[in-house]
């Protein structure tokens, strides 16, 4: 199993895990268009504004659920339960996830995007907003209301942190677990859009991690299974690029994670890449009270000699 829960490594992540099981076969779901009438869902559209707080009170969440079974390869799953709705906006989703212990559930607050929060109890909703089984959109919240977003891409079964979007998200505990709200805006999503429906497919997953399980809905030994959903009278959008990543606010949330003012903390902040350079053009820093060692060689010109070590015979 690629995506181990229990332990990950203490010398940080990379940026693409295979999350081998969390996708499911998601390289099964690659499906025809045609997809039969008979296996669409219409999802409840609401009008009314939804408090994202994490209480199930809105009149939406009154409605039948979407699901209250959920699966794995050991069978059927009833500890979670599940809805969906949208406006012309927003996606919604509205979960309950039971726990046999409440006081082992985690309350560890972390940054956005921490992957650490894998190893707690999460759920995920996740959206393939062009139903083509090409790349689909997943938006985790853990039960200490923790978040991280990716984008999958099938083939390779890997789950991407390239992709950051603005979504909101609430959770509320209770001695039973606790409850989930998610509220994602669509003007931050590709869209196949058409003015009278736009057809996409979903995918609930939640790890519990008490009882070791990682289920999913549809509820399905065909573990790459999404359920195919039409909307009707949403907004168009229009991204501004369809990877439904926004760099602008991907620099601005880099930024805030490194320390601008030294060399060093540049370096510990991330790697070099384009990002990095647009981000820090020409900006005027100081040195490090300790640089790292490959600035130093840089300054002494030796980085010729430097590259050779690494088995680089030209610069």
């Amino acid at each position: 199993m690629a995506l181990q829960t229990n332990d990950f490594p203490k010398h940080g992540f990379r940026k693409k895990i295979y999350f081998t099981l969390f996708l499911l076969g998601t390289t099964l779901f690659a499906h025809s268009q045609n997809v039969n009438e008979k296996e669409k869902i219409t999802a409840h559209k609401t009008n009314s504004t939804i408090n994202i707080d994490g209480i199930l009170n809105d009149p939406i969440w009154q409605k039948t659920p979407l699901t209250n079974q959920l699966c794995d390869e050991n069978g059927q799953y009833n500890n979670t339960a599940a809805w969906f709705a949208y406006d012309a906006d927003n996606l919604y989703a509205g979960l309950i996830c039971k726990v046999n212990n409440t006081s082992k559930l985690n309350t560890k607050l972390l940054d956005r995007d921490n992957q650490f929060m894998l190893r707690n109890d999460w759920v995920a909703f996740c959206v393939d907003t062009y139903h083509d089984g090409i790349k689909a959109y997943a938006f985790l919240v853990d039960a200490a209301g923790n978040e991280l977003d990716g984008s999958l891409n099938p083939p390779t079964r890997d789950l991407s942190f390239s992709f950051s979007s603005k979504w909101t998200s609430a959770i509320k505990r209770n001695q039973d677990g606790y409850t989930v709200e998610m509220k994602i805006p669509l003007e931050n999503l590709p869209v196949r859009w058409n003015k009278d429906s736009v057809t996409m497919a979903i995918q609930i997953i939640r790890y519990d991690k008490q009882n070791n399980r990682m289920v999913q809905w549809p509820a399905t030994k065909d573990i790459g299974k999404f359920q195919t959903i039409v909307l009707h009278g949403i907004n168009q959008t229009h991204p501004q690029n369809l990877s439904g990543v926004n760099l602008e606010d991907r620099l601005a949330y880099k930024k805030s994670k490194i320390d601008v003012t030294t060399l060093l903390g540049r370096c510990q902040g991330g790697d070099a890449s384009v990002m990095d350079y647009l981000l820090f053009k020409k900006r005027d820093i100081s040195g490090a009270e300790h640089p790292r060692s490959f600035i130093t060689i840089c300054k002494q010109k030796r980085l010729t000699e430097y590259l050779k070590t690494l088995r680089i015979s030209k610069i």
